[in-house]
């Protein structure tokens, strides 16, 4: 640049340091040349940024597509693991266990009076549920010149054999007796009978005080 002379701020032509007008441009030099403020920059900065975010996103999608995605039954057999621990930890308590309740059953209580050549009995039930079926108790005779009595359990099928004097299968026969005591273990569910027999007494009748029950357990949750 010559002595004398300097640049235009508009063109960049040189021109005379005293110059007012450019020979060039025509522009006045009078006037100061007018700077871009920071406010004027924000558009540019917002395209440019706007155009950085489309690249990056044209790039993201581009490398998604190219990834290889899990099918669904394998989606569904990982979700499975969780299904199962969720209904796991959402499943209601376990019930209580069963437990042995025992229950005492009456037959007979009190006196029972036989007539001669009879027979008296009394019929109970072992229910479905009951577990260690088994009557127990005792009885006394007294009447006429033995003071004795018969007692036995049996089913009533056999109970008809029994009361006509013919074989039968029993659950417990005393035989004649004064006193006895009943223990018949054992025994399946089902109907039966406990008879006092006064067959072998012609004229005499007996009287019998007997205490005997119907003991078994039950299961039961509680």
């Amino acid at each position: 640049m010559e002595e004398g002379y300097k640049p235009c701020p508009y063109c960049a032509e040189p021109i005379r340091e005293a110059a007012s007008v450019c020979r060039y441009c025509n522009r006045s030099l009078t006037q100061p040349v007018k700077t871009p403020r920071n406010y004027e920059l924000i558009p540019i900065v917002a395209g440019g940024l706007v155009v950085l975010v489309a690249i990056l996103w044209s790039v993201y999608s581009s490398v998604r597509k190219s990834l290889p995605t899990p099918s669904r039954q394998s989606a569904a057999a990982g979700s499975a693991p969780n299904r199962a621990n969720f209904n796991a930890s959402q499943s209601p308590p376990a019930p209580p266990e069963p437990v042995p309740v025992p229950r005492f059953i009456p037959i007979v209580q009190g006196n029972v009076i036989v007539p001669p050549r009879q027979i008296q009995y009394f019929k109970f039930t072992v229910p479905q549920v009951a577990q260690d079926a088994k009557v127990a108790g005792t009885f006394h005779a007294f009447g006429g010149s033995g003071n004795d009595i018969e007692a036995a359990i049996m089913t009533p099928f056999e109970f008809e054999n029994w009361s006509n004097g013919h074989q039968a299968r029993v659950y417990y026969d005393s035989g004649q007796v004064t006193n006895g005591q009943i223990e018949a273990d054992g025994i399946p569910p089902g109907t039966y009978i406990l008879a006092f027999s006064n067959r072998t007494s012609v004229f005499s009748r007996k009287e019998v005080t007997a205490q005997v029950t119907l003991n078994y357990t039950v299961l039961e949750r509680r």
